[in-house]
């Protein structure tokens, strides 16, 4: 014990240089564990943001595609020049877009923000309310008047949907943040409700409905 002891004080300097060796060392691949594990995270929010920022630019494409409009050559009943939404043109026009939409909305819904997720949702509400009515409409001039009246709705919900979406990028772009993807993805009912009676699609029903009562009686 004695010798051990006496080795180990003769040694003193290489022991403790040995103990620091070893401290170093340990601390080195603690410290490359914590940098490794550091760089995944933010690599794998990194990709979260870019997916999200992605799926809010398809968003934003898509709100153009509401919102584009077509002349009809003539004037309405203000003395304005009469138009109606692109995808109002003809029941095939619609339904294309339709498919789109769906398509879009399948794909990229589960990243996008809470915000833009409700404004979706909502306007879905009204597309699906919109789809129940018209679907027996086979005459695309009857399109084109309902896309005439309803025109305001659809810029509406497309100015607004794409706003919140370029407010998420420029918002989340800097602050790296994956956020809300677990809050509740719609408006509460009243407030869907209110929104929706508030539409011209809801205040013009039945001038809308007779235009498709008109039609389906055209068509028998």
């Amino acid at each position: 014990m004695d010798e051990i002891f006496k080795l180990i004080q003769d040694n003193i300097a290489a022991v403790f240089t040995l103990i620091g060796v070893i401290a170093g060392y340990s601390i080195q691949i603690i410290g490359n564990i914590f940098i490794k594990d550091k760089d995944f995270k933010l690599r794998l929010k990194e990709k979260i943001l870019n997916r999200r920022i992605e799926s809010h630019e398809q968003i934003i494409q898509l709100t153009h595609s509401i919102r584009a409009m077509v002349s009809m050559r003539r004037t309405d009943s203000n003395g304005e020049l009469a138009r109606h939404p692109v995808i109002f043109s003809s029941k095939r026009a619609f339904y294309e877009w339709y498919a789109y939409y769906a398509e879009i909305i399948h794909k990229y819904s589960a990243w996008l923000s809470i915000k833009v997720t409700r404004e979706l949702n909502l306007f879905q509400d009204y597309i699906v309310t919109l789809d129940e009515w018209i679907n027996v409409i086979d005459n695309d001039q009857s399109y084109q008047e309902i896309g005439n009246i309803i025109r305001d709705d659809l810029v509406s919900f497309s100015d607004k949907i794409e706003k919140l979406s370029f407010k998420y990028i420029e918002h989340d772009l800097y602050k790296m943040s994956t956020g809300d993807l677990e809050e509740w993805h719609k408006y509460p009912l009243k407030e869907t409700l209110s929104r929706l009676d508030s539409t011209v699609l809801f205040k013009e029903k039945d001038q809308i409905l007779e235009i498709i009562h008109e039609s389906t009686m055209n068509k028998t």
